[in-house]
């Protein structure tokens, strides 16, 4: 007794799983999504930086320039743009 089965749509991805190949080369439909491919974890990691540095920078202003500066708003103010940095590229780098 044979067993034939039909050819089924997820037989090719099975088939890369088993010889190791998880995921198939990625090929962009224009030259900006292959850019933003290739570059992602590095957009993530300014973009994230570049947050943390605004808000550590405004908490720093705020603490120089305002009369009712204290130590613990410029550390809020860093605290939120680490936690906001983090949240915006933590899932990508």
């Amino acid at each position: 007794m044979s067993h034939h089965h039909e050819p089924h749509e997820t037989d090719a991805l099975l088939e890369r799983v088993e010889r190791g190949v998880l995921h198939p080369r990625y090929e962009a439909h224009s030259k900006w999504a292959g850019v933003r491919h290739k570059f992602r974890k590095a957009f993530a990691e300014f973009l994230g930086t570049a947050i943390l540095v605004a808000f550590g920078s405004g908490a720093i202003a705020q603490l120089v320039f305002s009369p009712h500066n204290t130590w613990f708003t410029m550390s809020l103010g860093w605290g939120l743009g680490l936690t906001f940095g983090i949240y915006v590229s933590g899932g990508i780098s």
